[in-house]
């Protein structure tokens, strides 16, 4: 494989205006958290596969010792109510690697989303922040209508100048050129470790836009353990810079002669 490929998994599946929602590793993970959450949340169906050579170069193996390359998978859903749109769901093991790779990646998602009717593409992700209350989410967009429609629904805008990096900021770059709109939401995080919080935020605003009641009872569960595995590492951190700064007064306290 030299290339990046997208493989069907066979079902022909008819969708009602499609949106494209996407959560790859970034800042934080809140963007493949959410986008998780939503597969586990709606139960939709797979759909295809992306596999690249832009993908790290190394295989995952599961608790059975099977073994897989790293990919991207698309899951559809169809939308119960006929007035609003169905979704197409794309979550990622990694990002790709290289500057070529991202555009690539990015253009084949594209792509392979406006064959199936995709017109407008939601691109989740992390903001770096420490929020002290509930993290805001940041919108941006190429289509003032669609950057309206989530600032509605409670999105601040960002500072100025500051960029989207990784596939997120890149498929939203090129979008338009596929004719898709694209609209950026990135949840405050301080971004050093998984954080479940974040994704709630992004999870309220889609709510919002979509208009699909979320049960946020798991992810309570999941921003519970991560507090207190981050108490628990601040503890620990303390615990050292008081031995530290213990060791260093008895350094101070030897006395010592030069002859």
């Amino acid at each position: 494989m030299r290339r990046t490929m997208i493989k069907d998994l066979g079902e022909k599946v008819e969708l009602r205006n499609p949106l494209l929602i996407e959560g790859f590793p970034g800042l934080g993970m809140v963007g493949e958290i959410a986008v998780q959450y939503m597969i586990e949340e709606l139960k939709p169906s797979p759909m295809a596969e992306l596999y690249s050579p832009f993908f790290p170069f190394h295989v995952l193996v599961n608790d059975g010792g099977e073994l897989r390359l790293l990919r991207a998978e698309f899951y559809y859903w169809k939308n119960p109510k006929e007035n609003l749109p169905d979704l197409i769901l794309l979550k990622g093991d990694a990002q790709p690697q290289t500057l070529e790779g991202q555009y690539e990646v990015s253009s084949a998602i594209l792509s392979y989303a406006k064959s199936k009717g995709v017109r407008r593409l939601i691109a989740l992700g992390g903001y770096e922040a420490y929020p002290e209350g509930e993290p805001k989410v940041i919108a941006a967009s190429t289509d003032k209508d669609f950057l309206k429609e989530a600032l509605l629904k409670g999105c601040i805008l960002g500072q100025v100048g500051n960029p989207i990096l990784g596939l997120a900021g890149v498929i939203l770059g090129i979008a338009p050129f596929y004719g898709i709109q694209g609209l950026a939401l990135l949840a405050e995080t301080p971004g050093y470790a998984p954080d479940p919080k974040g994704s709630k935020g992004l999870l309220r605003i889609l709510e919002g836009l979509l208009q699909i009641p979320f049960n946020y009872g798991r992810i309570d569960k999941e921003i519970a353990k991560a507090e207190i595995a981050i108490n628990r590492a601040n503890e620990v951190y303390e615990r050292a810079k008081a031995i530290e700064r213990s060791l260093s007064l008895k350094g101070e306290e030897r006395v010592t002669y030069i002859l």
